[in-house]
């Protein structure tokens, strides 16, 4: 049990910091993907 509460104590702060590591993530991963998407694109103005 206490191996199991050792383990639990080491991720806890990586669950704690996922879901603002995955936002920011997103805020720099989808722009670049995004823009990289339309610049395949063939526009004409």
């Amino acid at each position: 049990m206490a191996a199991l509460a050792l383990k639990r104590k080491q991720w806890e702060p990586f669950a704690f910091a996922s879901p603002s590591l995955a936002l920011i993530a997103l805020v720099i991963v989808f722009p670049l993907v995004y823009a990289f998407y339309l610049s395949l694109q063939d526009f004409d103005l």
